[in-house]
């Protein structure tokens, strides 16, 4: 409560107080406030005795910290009023991607990343909803924009007929919209969770980097066998899914034909090739893992790769290898993804949402 609450008088600007609180904690995930004894605790908040130390406010912005101080003042005279509060710069600032509309070629870029989608094997989609679901605000972009523009009933899925009006407009076909439409509903709900959507349109934002590659290949490998087998599949795609539909995912591009998904198998999903040209690709990846198996000497013929492609696919090969070594897999993080009912919007990082949680409480 605020000093004047504590001292016998209830205003408005009370209010603002217990505000100024709420913002201290979304923002911290502690109280501004504390003591052993309640008179400890009464004599900080009389005092306005409080500060921003600790590790979680190095990375506040200073816009924050300002809006939780013009709240957090004894005299509520001096105090932010509502009005004030409400037009404070923290409040109504946002990242350059959401604070616009997506613009046309923003959409379009969409569209062509969905209609791609729809013609990936089983498990790239489904490692591509590993990486929607660890993408951050920055690698998300503008595509939560693009998605609450589609989402007209803003409860957090698409429906078909959503869907559908928003890729009529794109010019697209009823049978294509229905094909895309399957395609990236990947629990068959009927409806396109944020996070499907997000596997089914992160490359809009452009190639997906290896280092997130490597880290899907990682939490797909469950156990660090350096594989992903069927078991793997199974543990993080859950009972809706059959024994014969996990077969099916892993012989879809099991190219070595051993039951599992190596490393340069699943590396291989995200080369720009025809699947005509799927066998040289793998030639081409074990061409270039053979200094780390053996010391015999390279053929040059046996690939058409660049000098600085085959250090670059060497170095992603070393670093996932590395990666496995000092990976610890963490209980809590075992989710299974199609299980999930999204109800809100994710991406914003911890300030940002702080910021629509205290906005919503003043208005």
């Amino acid at each position: 409560m605020s000093p004047e609450v504590l001292a016998g008088s209830y205003t408005m600007q009370a209010d603002l107080w217990s505000v100024g609180v709420i913002a201290y904690m979304l923002l911290s995930s502690q109280m501004p406030f504390y003591g052993r004894k309640r008179s400890q605790i009464i004599d900080q908040i009389t005092n306005g005795n409080y500060s921003f130390r600790g590790r979680r406010w190095k990375k506040i912005s200073p816009a924050a910290k300002e809006f939780v101080r013009s709240l957090l003042v004894v005299d509520p005279d001096d105090r932010a009023t509502a009005d004030e509060a409400f037009r404070a710069s923290w409040l109504n600032r946002r990242h350059s991607a959401t604070v616009r509309n997506p613009h046309s070629d923003e959409y379009n870029n969409a569209a062509k990343s969905l209609a791609n989608y729809s013609n990936y094997s089983k498990l790239k989609k489904v490692a591509l909803m590993v990486i929607a679901h660890k993408s951050t605000t920055d690698e998300i972009g503008i595509l939560r924009k693009v998605f609450m523009q589609y989402d007209v009933d803003k409860n957090g899925v698409l429906s078909y007929e959503e869907f559908k009006k928003a890729f009529d407009a794109a010019g697209y076909s009823e049978e294509e919209c229905e094909r895309m439409f399957d395609a990236c509903d990947l629990d068959g709900s009927g409806k396109i969770r944020y996070t499907e959507f997000l596997a089914a349109t992160i490359e809009a934002q452009g190639a997906i980097s290896e280092e997130r590659l490597a880290e899907a290949f990682d939490r797909l490998d469950s156990d660090d066998s350096g594989f992903i087998s069927a078991a793997n599949l199974k543990e993080l795609l859950g009972n809706e899914f059959s024994d014969l539909d996990i077969d099916e995912i892993i012989q879809e591009v099991d190219f070595e034909k051993d039951g599992k998904v190596s490393y340069n198998e699943f590396l291989a999903l995200w080369e720009n090739q025809s699947e005509a040209k799927r066998d040289e690709v793998m030639k081409d990846i074990e061409f270039i893992e053979s200094p780390f198996e053996s010391d015999h000497s390279a053929d040059s013929t046996k690939s058409d790769l660049s000098s600085d492609e085959i250090v670059s696919r060497a170095t992603f090969i070393e670093r996932k290898r590395t990666s496995v070594l000092q990976r610890q897999v963490t209980p809590g993080e075992k989710h299974v993804f199609f299980k999930q009912s999204v109800t809100t919007i994710p991406g914003a990082d911890k300030d940002e949402a702080a910021q629509d949680t205290t906005k919503s409480a003043l208005v």
